[in-house]
């Protein structure tokens, strides 16, 4: 129910069912309720008024902007972590198979796998 009443000099709007949904958080819906008020209003000052209740409606309904991923926290721990366990080296050097220039683990006359002096590789051929 939508009624008026005098407030100093000016008329405010009131209507019960939009600050019933936004005592409940129903922001979204308390807007679109103020749109259906903005209707019955017949002096522009009730209008302007009822507008920025709306705008401040959906003010309160905007999320905060994201903030980006921070991993670095994440990184610091881990560092740590690998420290702790004796396993701490620059570059995942400790992670890199050095003794082992090549060597074929597994495959047959068409396929390997072998170490390099980095990294683990795998040739496949079909046929």
């Amino acid at each position: 129910m939508t009624a008026y009443r005098s407030e100093g000099d000016r008329n405010i709007v009131n209507d019960s069912k939009a600050e019933a949904l936004e005592v409940k958080g129903l922001y979204r819906r308390a807007a679109t309720r103020l749109i259906d008020v903005m209707w019955c209003c017949t002096e522009d000052d009730d209008r302007d008024w009822v507008r920025q209740r709306r705008d401040d409606c959906l003010q309160k309904v905007r999320r905060p902007p994201a903030k980006p991923d921070d991993y670095g926290g994440l990184q610091a721990s881990a560092t740590r972590t690998q420290d702790r366990m004796g396993i701490g080296r620059p570059n995942g050097e400790v992670f890199r198979m050095k003794g082992r220039k090549f060597g074929i683990l597994a495959g047959n006359s068409h396929s390997s796998l072998y170490f390099s002096d980095r990294m683990l590789f795998y040739s496949g051929m079909k046929g």
